[in-house]
């Protein structure tokens, strides 16, 4: 900030004078600075305590790494678009922050909060990239910056069944978590029937969540190909029933 010309007072006063010649340049009503920090040498993207994003509730700025974490850069929106709730004096949704029902501002209670409180719904307060690609913004939260009445504690538990649903905190579970096995089944030549004396092939399928739905639909991971059953010269591979059977062809 000393190099930009802010030389006056601590780091956090020499943001808040940027952000005042920032609100006065753009005739803007608010102002605030977010800063990433370069962890080009640092192999978990994280600050020394284990943190990787923080901002000041109310202003005047945000940090972030730029890998965020485990994230990623591709995904550093959700992270930017949760400490920007900050940035407009909204409290963290997620148990380990030691969020509490009581905690308010605006007259908005953190109902939403994971630990013990009324509502269990999907928020981008909570963390994660789920709320955000969902554009999840609970009442709690949307009371707490202005944008609605503030009364919350009463919108629901979120999902409570589904193959993919967490009943803990209501949410779908994260993308890629496993949901399901099944096997595949193919002939040597990779079709439903094969050729005089083709072996019966067989490979895992394990199926994953989306992320965004509560049933098992998401991305599938393949194994290598086995041998189930081989089939003599006098026999058809059958993917369908998965067996090998006595065909009049291969007799010829």
């Amino acid at each position: 900030m000393t190099n930009l010309g802010y030389t006056s007072g601590s780091y956090y006063n020499k943001v808040d004078s940027l952000n005042t010649w920032l609100i006065s340049y753009a005739s803007a009503d608010e102002a605030y600075s977010i800063f990433v920090v370069n962890d080009a040498h640092d192999a978990d993207s994280s600050f020394s305590d284990g943190k990787f994003a923080y901002a000041y509730r109310g202003g005047p700025f945000m940090v972030l790494t730029y890998g965020v974490d485990n994230y990623g850069i591709e995904w550093m929106d959700p992270n930017v678009a949760h400490e920007t709730g900050h940035i407009f004096w909204s409290w963290d949704e997620y148990a380990s922050s030691s969020c509490t029902c009581s905690q308010s501002y605006n007259g908005a209670y953190n109902q939403n909060c994971e630990n013990g409180c009324l509502d269990h719904v999907s928020c981008i307060m909570r963390g994660g990239v789920d709320p955000y690609v969902r554009n999840s913004i609970c009442d709690c939260t949307k009371g707490q910056i202005g944008w609605g009445s503030g009364i919350c504690g009463s919108q629901g538990t979120g999902c409570v069944a589904g193959t993919c649903c967490n009943p803990v905190n209501g949410l779908p579970k994260p993308p890629y978590s496993v949901c399901g096995y099944s096997t595949e089944y193919t002939c040597m030549a990779g079709a439903p029937k094969g050729k005089c004396g083709d072996d019966v092939y067989q490979r895992q399928v394990i199926r994953q969540c989306s992320g965004m739905g509560l049933d098992c639909t998401g991305a599938a991971t393949y194994g290598g190909y086995t041998l189930h059953q081989a089939c003599s010269s006098k026999q058809t591979c059958s993917a369908v029933t998965h067996s090998c059977k006595k065909s009049s062809i291969c007799s010829k």
